[in-house]
């Protein structure tokens, strides 16, 4: 049975993160503009399509969700297109059951902030809102798009504001400690992107030792990568970002991944083409191929139900 849907908790007042009620709670949480719903869309993909990870099930908790997983759909995966921006704010939330590889049943629900681009830099009551729903997750995944450090220099700030937020909710409810509770998975996006691949690529960035040579950054590069990547296009700001992640969680208890929503282009639909790996030509996207956006997810699960 999955936890209780987005209304059964609506008047419950804040608790700390080991104090919420059953069930696992993983927020899906990044700045303006940073591909939250196209991630969401991709990994909804991944999850329902894919038996590598054992047998997993996205579902919305209530009829817009499912609607938007359900449009979302049609417009990634049907139509090469990218979902259309976020007009209103919501929090939305999705439900997932699954079985892993080795036989072990779990669920938890995904919480995605997924408000207008502008909201994150407005100081006002319903960013308390927002701090307050994500200060009740048990773990974070934070996206971190290389791209976006480059035009926008709030990155920092907005991350520094929030965490801060967190920060002083938590304090009220008698939790205290050096580093925040939480179990976080940071996402380094757009691998595809040539914009960010082609600078990885020629500073040593990435192996090809899958059958397929699709290029990929192993796990135990992804924390050294994600330093290089705030130095290099986010410079002086993207430096604050990593120090400010370092500065609020336990390294013990953070994870990186290098992902992409919609992947790198495969000749033939089957292999890699250094030649012609572009995935996207204007807004439209010729395959769906994601890379690291379930396995942040699973990740967190298994780190949160092992210290349960």
């Amino acid at each position: 049975m999955l936890p209780p849907g987005p209304d059964d908790d609506a008047d419950v007042p804040f608790a700390p993160p080991s104090d919420v009620a059953k069930g696992m709670r993983i927020g899906l949480w990044g700045a303006s503009a940073s591909g939250k719903t196209t991630f969401v869309n991709a990994l909804a993909h991944v999850a329902n399509n894919t038996t590598d990870y054992g047998r997993w099930r996205v579902m919305g908790m209530d009829d817009g969700e499912r609607t938007f997983l359900t449009e979302g759909k049609q417009r990634l995966i049907n139509e090469g297109g990218f979902p259309e921006a976020t007009i209103s704010g919501s929090e939305l939330r999705f439900g997932f059951a699954g079985q892993r590889l080795d036989g072990t049943e779990t669920h938890f629900v995904l919480h995605v902030q997924d408000r207008p681009g502008g909201d994150f830099h407005d100081r006002s009551a319903d960013m308390e809102q927002v701090a307050t729903q994500l200060a009740q997750c048990h773990g974070f995944v934070l996206l971190f798009d290389p791209l976006r450090e480059r035009r926008d220099s709030n990155s920092a700030d907005y991350l520094f504001g929030m965490l801060e937020h967190i920060t002083t909710l938590l304090a009220k409810s008698g939790e205290t400690k050096l580093y925040l509770p939480f179990e976080v998975a940071v996402c380094v996006t757009k691998w595809d992107d040539p914009g960010v691949f082609m600078p990885a690529r020629a500073a040593g960035w990435g192996t090809q030792d899958r059958p397929d040579g699709a290029p990929r950054v192993k796990d135990h590069d992804a924390k050294a990568y994600f330093t290089w990547a705030c130095r290099y296009f986010g410079a002086d700001v993207g430096q604050r970002v990593d120090r400010i992640i370092e500065k609020y969680f336990d390294p013990a208890r953070t994870c990186y991944f290098v992902s992409s929503s919609v992947g790198f282009r495969r000749y033939d639909g089957e292999r890699f083409d250094a030649r012609k790996f572009a995935n996207v030509q204007g807004n439209r996207i010729s395959q769906i191929n994601p890379i690291n956006v379930i396995e942040p997810f699973l990740e967190l699960e298994r780190r949160l139900r092992r210290r349960r």
